[in-house]
Parts: C-alpha cells; structure tokens; sequence
C-alpha cells in the first residue's frame, strides 16, 4: 500500500495588493482645481489613518472631475484599505475603462481579487499586467501565486523559471519552486532546487525537512536521514521528522527502525492515522503477519468503510494461515459489493478458503457455482483450484480433464495468470499416478500400464513417479526385461530411490543376464554385484523391511546360510511377527546341521500361527534328523492334514514311518505318494515300495513271526527325503506409495 504524499501548507505567501496613493505619480495629472483640492485632502486624511475622510474626498473629486481615472484608482486602494474589496474592484474596473495602458490598475486588480478568492481572475489581471509591461517581472509572482491556488502547478513552476532568470537570488521564489517540484513529483529537481539553496543562503536555511521528503523521492534516503538529523536538533521530536524518518529507514530496508519512526511519528500525531497502514505494510513485507493484521484491524476501526484495507486484511489472513477471519472478511465484502468483477474474485476466494479449511465437497460446490460465470471461460486460476480440489478429492476422472485444459493453454493466457505450465503437467501426472495406483491396487495391472505411460507424458524431469508405477507394474506382469529398464529410469531420475535399487537388483538376481553379464552368458547363481548393492542398501536403509529380507533371500541363494540368519535375525526384530521370516530362519539352521536351533525357530513360528503346513513339514525333518521319530511321524501328519496335495509330506512320512519299522503303515504311505504326479521322488519310492512289499511276504516272515526280517529291509538314507520347505516367493509391491505432496491451491492474484 503506497503511501501519498501529503501537503503540509506548502505555500506561504504575502499578498501584495495594489498601488497606494503616496505611489503614484501625479506629475501628468490634469485635475481640475477643485478636484486637485480634493485629493489632496485625501492624501491627507490618509495619512492620518482617516480612511473615512479620504474616501469622502475622493468621492468629491471623482464627482467634480469623472474623467481623471487616478481619482477612481486612489478610492478603490482606500476601500480596499477599508476592508471593501467588492468596492475596490469596481473601481478598480472603471479606472481600467479610462485608461486601459495603466498595468499598475490590472496589478492591482489582481492583488483584490486574489483577496477575495477569486484566483481566476487574479490570473486573468496579472496576465494582462504582464501582457501591457513584460519588463515588470514581479507580476510573475502573483500570478504564479494565483495558479497555485487553483492547482495550476505547471504553469506556475513556468512562471517562477522566468522569473528567477531574472533574480537568481531572489530566496522566497527558489523556496516556493523547490515546493512546487516536490509536490509535483519531481523530486530530483526540488533538490536542485533546495541545494541552491542551502549553498547561497546557508545562515537563512531552514528547508531541511522538505529537502529531506526530496531527497527520499529521489532515492537518496541515507542523505535525507542527514537532513533529517539536523532538523531534529533544530525542532526536537515531531510527527513529520519521525514519519520522513521512518520513509528513510524502509527505502534502506530497515524494516525495525521505520515501525518504530512511524509509531512515534503516530504516537505524536494520532490524526495522521494512514500511518497505521505504513506499519501493516512493513510488518506484511517483513513475514510477520499477525503484528501486520493488529495495524490493519486499528486502522479499520477509524475507518470502518474502507473496503481497500479490508480486502488487505484478508490477504493477511491467508499469509497467516488464518482462513477462517479471512473467510469472515470476504464475506463481509461480499454482502456490500455490487462489481460483477470483485464479487467474482470474492467468491473465488471464498471457495479458496473453504478448500485449505479442509471442507473439499463445499470448496468443489463453490467453485462449480463460478464456473458457469462469463469471467470463469479464460479463468485458468479457477480451473486450476477446482483441479486441484477434485484431485485432493481423490476424484481423478474430474481432475485430469481440467488439468489437460490448462495444461493445453495458451502461453500468454498461463504466464498472466502466473501458472507455470510444468508444474501444471506434475500435477496432471500425479493424478494420472493416482489412478493408476487405484488400477493396480484392484489387479487391473492392463489399465494401470496404460495409465502410467500417459502419466510419463506429461511428468517432468524431477517426477519419478510414473516410471515407478510402469516398473512395479511390468514386474507384476512378469515382464523382467521392461521392468528393469523402467526401474532403471526412476534410478536416473531419482538415483537414491529405494525401491527401484531394490527392486532391479531382484530382478537381476533372478536373471542376471539383464545386469549385461560379462560373458554374455546367464551366470549361475547370485552375482557378487547384485549381493553388494543389497548389502549397501541395508546399510543406508537399516529399517527397510523388505531390503534386510532381500539380502537375507540372497545370501540363502548364495548358500551363506550364517549370513542369512543374521539379517533374517534384523529383519525379525523389526516384524517379530512375521512367521515367514521364521520359517527362513529355521530353514538356514537346517541348512547348517543345527537342528536344536532349527526346532526351537520352528516351534516360535507355531506359537504364532499353527494352521501353516510349512512349519509342520519342516519340523517332521527337524524331528527325523534328531531322532525323534514319533514327533516327526506327527508333524508329517498335521502337514498332510492342513495341505493333503503336498506330496512331500507323505514322502517324509513314510521315510519316518520305515525308520519307526512301521513298514505297513511305510508301504501305504509310499503308495500314496507315487500316485501324485508331482511327485519328485518317484524313482526312490517305486524301489521302497518294492522292497516292502518283499520284506511283507509271507516268505520273509520269521519262523517266530513279527515284522520282517531286519537283514531282508534296510530303512532309506534320509538324505533322500526334501529338507527344506520351498523357498519363499516374494511378491510385487501392492501400490505405489505417493510421497510427493498434492499440489496447492492458487489464491486469486
């Protein structure tokens, strides 16, 4: 809010009134003498102070001699002398009529009407005076004087040129054109003026306070601060020093020292109430809106019915974060606003508010409203806030379309509503993000590739977003080659993202020809590069779930068993839930012969869930290889009896159910699982089944009777039967995690 300048009396000037009778020269008279008598008479009583008898005398002499215009000049100085101006010009008039050549008539002429306010024609005579004698410049004085009056600065400033061409010194004319430059504007040239000024007269000086508000409107503030200091030892603490003061400080960006000049300057003058608005102004400009909106709030309580400074104290409430006062206020402006223009832009706030006030059904309804009006058609704000607000709706297919309008936009149109056409585009791609997310997360992974490439169309450099949600979702369509390229894309956008390092890693540890293998050949097994970025990864990411379990995986695959467990053993501490985990970790026990460790991971894993077939199957070869046989031939059981497909169940089973010289209850067990297609053991089995049918044969029985002969049936090696459950088969992630923010709203410019 700029502040005006203000007038303070600029111009003090002395009227100079017309000629007096001991001026004029009364050698050319022709009088008759009777009416020289008179004047005489005249001239006497006025310099008594008789004005009374002096007008009677001149009275007599105009009625005895009607043609001597000086007679009718001498009454109209008497009259005005006597506080008849309307008198004297008449007079001053008829004179005029007598002898139109006299410019000491029109001089004076000027001088009573300039008297009686009539500036005019106080210009009209001083023009003509100066017309009849160019030569007497002191005309140009009143006449500058009487266009002043009627705020005729220009001609003035003209007239005062001329006239100190001619009288260079004359101080009263260069103190008065120094004024007109400053009230005009034209600081510059009011401080030429004052320097000569202060130079040429420096004992008369006194002008410091106005060089200084010229000084500070040609930019010089730190030389009006000198001025400034003089004038405050010469006249102390006044309203206007502090005021032209505080102008200095906030022109050198002295915010805290201007406030405090303009509260003293306030505190001194409490009439120059504008000062309050200079306060709000460098407290806004400074980021301090609360102390900015006591001073707009103080201001409107002596000037309730300024709807500029409330339409500002709104504004302040929003850089407050104050939406609901600022709601309050546009409403209030709303209902005593009848510009189509402003209560648009009113409105529009309004819903603004409403929509960072977190009500987005009530924002979305105002906008709507505004968008049937004509102003909304090239309105890109409007339709950007509405986007926006569907989008943090969760309402894409309404966002997407306003976005792709204005992302579409003209250049010109974008740049004057302050919209930058790539953010526009970010944000368009993050809605388009959105709902491919939502198309993933319900397994429609067709709509969300198609989703996300129109998402990297629009996305800039920085957004990565929509190349992660092609990557995850070509890794869910098993589609290896492009989802490591995609990942590889996120990773050039974004080079520390977790998610594409890891997952790429994946995907190369499942086939690591995509890491461009030197040989040109699938190396067997894990790559020693693969395994050192994973083993970075968990360094830089020690809380990262799912990157500790990856290593962890990869170390297994690398048959670093000790390896394994350690970070399965992290991974557990964060999720100690997670029976998977569990089972992983019991599985590398096996791997390593400690199955005391192996049994007890085992049992941990049933107290948290009993209904997997996994932990029972495992703990059946936990339990064989400890020679705990009847527990193994139970575990085998209840893995058959929550999952009666898995054949290696019954594999083992009967492994244990021969090891028992349960040989019977063996054969059957065999016979089960040779029945089953996936049976990988089938070769082993068909030869246990053979030879226990033998060992049953009535001819192999002893001659005492019982089982059969221990010398016809040797039980399998164990190291036959499957040791280890199948490995664990992780999943693509479910969605992905938008952690960049929803784009904001626009306030109205």
């Amino acid at each position: 809010m700029k502040p005006t300048q203000t007038l303070l009396s600029p111009f003090k000037l002395t009227l100079t009134l017309g000629v007096t009778l001991f001026a004029l020269n009364t050698a050319g008279w022709a009088l008759t003498p009777q009416s020289r008598e008179a004047y005489l008479q005249a001239q006497q009583a006025e310099r008594k102070g008789n004005l009374d008898a002096a007008e009677r005398s001149l009275r007599q002499a105009i009625a005895m001699d009607p043609q001597d215009y000086l007679n009718y000049v001498k009454l109209a100085s008497i009259l005005n002398q006597q506080g008849k101006p309307n008198e004297a010009a008449n007079y001053y008039q008829q004179a005029m009529n007598l002898n139109p050549q006299d410019r000491m008539i029109l001089y004076s002429l000027g001088g009573v009407y300039e008297q009686m306010g009539q500036y005019a024609k106080a210009e009209e005579a001083y023009a003509l005076s100066l017309q009849n004698n160019p030569r007497y410049q002191f005309a140009l004085l009143n006449l500058a004087r009487a266009e002043i009056q009627q705020k005729k600065y220009q001609p003035a400033i003209v007239h005062y040129q001329q006239f100190l061409n001619q009288y260079p010194d004359h101080y009263e004319a260069r103190r008065h054109l120094a004024k007109l430059f400053l009230v005009t504007g034209q600081e510059p040239e009011s401080v030429k003026q004052y320097d000569i000024l202060k130079h040429r007269f420096p004992g008369q000086f006194g002008e410091h306070l106005d060089l200084a508000r010229a000084l500070n409107g040609a930019n010089a503030p730190e030389q009006a601060l000198e001025e400034l200091k003089i004038a405050y030892a010469r006249e102390g603490s006044k309203s206007d020093i502090d005021e032209e003061m505080g102008r200095a400080h906030a022109a050198l960006g002295q915010a805290d020292l201007a406030i405090h000049n303009y509260q003293k300057a306030y505190a001194l003058n409490p009439k120059k109430d504008d000062l309050l608005l200079r306060i709000a102004d460098l407290y806004r400009a400074e980021k301090k809106p609360s102390p900015a909106i006591e001073n707009y709030q103080a201001y409107l309580k002596l000037h309730p019915d300024d709807q500029d400074v409330h339409r500002t104290l709104a504004n302040t409430y929003f850089e407050d974060n104050r939406y609901e006062p600022a709601l309050n206020e546009l409403g209030l402006l709303l209902q005593s606003t009848a510009d189509p223009q402003k209560r648009y832009d009113l409105q529009k706030d309004m819903a603004y508010a409403t929509q960072m006030l977190g009500d987005l059904p009530k924002a979305i309804s105002l906008y709507q409203q505004l968008m049937g009006e004509p102003q909304a058609e090239k309105d890109l704000q409007l339709k950007s806030n509405l986007a926006i607000a569907y989008h943090k709706d969760g309402d894409y297919s309404r966002a997407i379309p306003l976005y792709k309008q204005i992302y579409s936009a003209d250049p010109a149109l974008l740049s004057a509503s302050q919209i930058n056409r790539e953010s526009v585009g970010n944000d368009l791609a993050v809605a388009l993000t959105g709902l491919g997310d939502a198309a993933y997360k319900a397994g429609d992974l067709n709509a969300a590739l198609s989703t996300y490439g129109e998402a990297v169309l629009y996305a800039p450099k920085a957004n990565y977003w929509p190349h992660l949600g092609l990557a995850n979702t070509y890794y869910a369509l098993h589609m290896p080659e492009k989802a490591y390229d995609a990942y590889g894309m996120v990773l050039q956008k974004d080079p520390g993202n977790v998610t594409a390092k890891l997952y790429r890693t994946k995907l190369a540890m499942d086939k690591p020809v995509l890491a461009n293998a030197p040989t040109g050949k699938e190396p067997q097994g894990i790559s020693s590069i693969s395994v050192a970025t994973l083993e970075s990864l968990a360094k830089d990411n020690p809380n990262n779930l799912e990157v500790l379990i990856t290593l962890g995986d990869a170390y297994e695959r690398q048959g670093n068993a000790s390896g394994a467990i350690s970070v399965y053993e992290k991974a557990l501490a964060q999720d100690p839930q997670n029976v998977e985990l569990l089972l992983s970790i019991g599985t590398q026990w096996q791997k390593l012969g400690s199955f005391e460790q192996a049994k007890s991971t085992y049992l941990r894993a049933l107290t948290l869930n009993d209904k997997l077939p996994a932990t029972y199957y495992n703990l059946g070869i936990v339990y064989n290889e400890l020679g705990q046989l009847d527990k193994s031939a139970e575990a085998y059981k209840q893995a058959i009896a929550l999952d009666p497909a898995n054949a290696d169940s019954r594999y083992g089973l009967a492994i244990t159910q021969e090891k028992q010289q349960k040989f019977q209850d063996a054969l059957e067990s065999y016979q089960s699982y040779v029945r089953d297609p996936q049976a990988r053991y089938f070769s082993e089995a068909q030869t246990r089944i053979e030879l226990l049918k033998q060992a049953l044969s009535p001819a192999s029985v002893s001659p005492q009777g019982g089982g059969p002969a221990s010398s016809v049936l040797k039980p399998q090696a164990q190291q036959n039967a499957p040791l280890t459950s199948q490995p664990l088969i992780k999943q693509a992630p479910e969605r992905i995690e938008l952690n960049t923010p929803l784009p904001k709203p626009v306030k109205t410019l």
